[in-house]
């Protein structure tokens, strides 16, 4: 392990903890009871207390500072800089600070879920304004020269992303989608004339199952449950897990939710030996894994050329043909809908539910808007960029999850995704001829580029990431150009 050989025994403790963390929360997510979700969210915590006992160690400490000052290669780097900014918050912190703002997290996230029961937002609200007010006290703790409190929260989207970029790159973005959707409103793109299949509980689960093996995820190496709020996570190696959402609602959703999460799961399954060997399996920004789980959503699973493909999934499931076009079927999956969900909310429309959740929660870390008003705030901003309101909690600010446990500044990384995504199609075009793979449902050579291309880098920091693949920085110009293609005026 080179230089870094010294850190190994704290580093694979840190690991099995953090392992250890992530069972309990699919846990918690998935088939713990009511009455014992209480009591099994205060392992988290208690775990976590575990990891700082480790970066609390002087020997440790002294290791990493020494290291600090080595000529390390990016990899390295990139390792001594995580763990170097952990160890900086252990010190300017008490055990009992950072106790307080873990225990306001944990109780939030079973608050949220009962407040979802009762689609109350003011039954959450006390829960929410301490959840605030530990994540603005977490973010001046960890402040180095971030402009910002929420620059600081940010770090976890992309390393060194600037709100002021940030902005820029936003307030184009959704410049051109709101103009987009005035000529589109205006097209036959938004109507749907043609009904389409419903299918079961279990006929979604069998197409999400299929979905999940037309893009590669290896059933040796994950799992899927179920969970209020669809989410993925790398448990350790060979142990990648994602959840799904089924019922009455609409069958995309579940199946494009499969392509999402799915997609995530494919980057925990490709990382290399080198990749673990360095312990970097937690580096990779959270604009970096959004790229790859809407890459096989969108840029993938939205295409014209996979319609057929999906058709016969669905067929093969309902044991009979569908009495539908693959033009229909198209516009059906990629029908334009101002809607309140951002989950089930179409290619087109996404990016604006990520702008709206980036204002309120930029404002709220910076103090510009408080958590009582926030639900105000969502229902203007919903009307602004999108032309609608929701009528209860549930449509409204209660729906992610993200907020509960004090993950400000991963909203962004959804949209970022969007951007990086594209710019790697452009690049990935000039090896694979991705249309032709599409229609013959044939999505190997795909995940072989990434897997050479793209994956044994993403422990790098964004821009260096981006720069390396595709040999250009971000820039919104490419996914403009996708959307501005697959959304024609006429």
């Amino acid at each position: 392990m080179n230089k870094i050989g010294s850190l190994k025994p704290y580093l694979v403790t840190l690991r099995r903890y953090r392992r250890l963390l992530s069972i309990v929360n699919f846990d918690l997510e998935t088939i713990c009871p009511a009455n014992g979700q209480e009591g099994e969210a205060e392992l988290l915590p208690f775990l976590q207390q575990k990891i700082d006992e480790i970066y609390a160690d002087d020997e440790f400490q002294n290791k990493l500072f020494e290291l600090d000052k080595e000529n390390l290669n990016p990899y390295e780097r990139r390792l001594v800089d995580i763990h170097l900014r952990e160890v900086n918050y252990l010190l300017t912190t008490t055990a009992e600070e950072r106790a307080a703002i873990r225990k306001s997290y944990s109780r939030s996230l079973v608050a949220w879920r009962k407040a979802r029961e009762l689609n109350s937002y003011e039954y959450y609200l006390p829960y929410f304004e301490k959840v605030v007010a530990s994540a603005q006290k977490e973010a001046e703790y960890r402040r180095k020269d971030e402009s910002s409190l929420y620059e600081v929260c940010l770090y976890r989207s992309d390393i060194g992303l600037k709100e002021k970029d940030l902005d820029a790159v936003f307030s184009r973005l959704g410049e051109f989608i709101k103009q987009k959707l005035e000529q589109v409103a205006r097209t036959p793109r938004t109507l749907n004339y043609v009904i389409m299949p419903t299918l079961s509980v279990s006929e979604q689960k069998k197409l999400a199952k299929k979905a999940l093996a037309l893009i590669g995820f290896d059933f040796q190496s994950g799992a899927s449950s179920e969970s209020i709020h669809p989410f993925s996570d790398f448990l350790g190696i060979g142990d990648s897990r994602l959840t799904n959402r089924f019922g009455p609602a609409d069958w995309r959703s579940s199946l494009f939710t499969a392509f999402h999460e799915g997609g995530h799961c494919l980057q925990f399954q490709g990382w290399d030996q080198n990749h673990f060997d360095l312990y970097l399996e937690n580096s990779a920004s959270m604009a970096n894994c959004e790229t790859h789980s809407r890459f096989f959503e969108n840029l993938l699973g939205r295409s014209y050329e996979l319609v057929p493909t999906i058709m016969k999934m669905i067929e093969e499931i309902k044991g009979e043909p569908l009495e539908v076009s693959q033009r229909d079927f198209y516009r059906h999956l990629n029908q334009v809908c101002l809607s309140l969900i951002r989950t089930e909310a179409d290619e087109l429309t996404y990016s604006l539910h990520i702008i709206i959740r980036y204002e309120i929660e930029r404002d709220l870390i910076n103090g510009q808007l408080s958590p009582k008003d926030a639900k105000q705030a969502w229902k203007e901003k919903y009307a602004h960029y999108l032309g609608v309101e929701p009528n209860d909690d549930l449509h409204g600010i209660l729906q992610d999850i993200h907020w509960t446990d004090g993950s400000f500044g991963y909203f962004p990384a959804y949209a970022l995704g969007n951007l990086y995504g594209a710019q790697i199609l452009e690049r990935m075009k000039k090896d694979i001829d991705v249309a032709e793979q599409e229609k013959q449902g044939d999505l190997k050579p795909i995940l072989s580029w990434l897997q050479e291309h793209d994956f044994p880098y993403d422990c790098l920091s964004g821009d260096s990431w981006i720069k390396q693949v595709t040999g250009k920085p971000l820039s919104a110009e490419p996914f403009i150009r996708y959307l501005d293609s697959k959304y024609p005026i006429k």
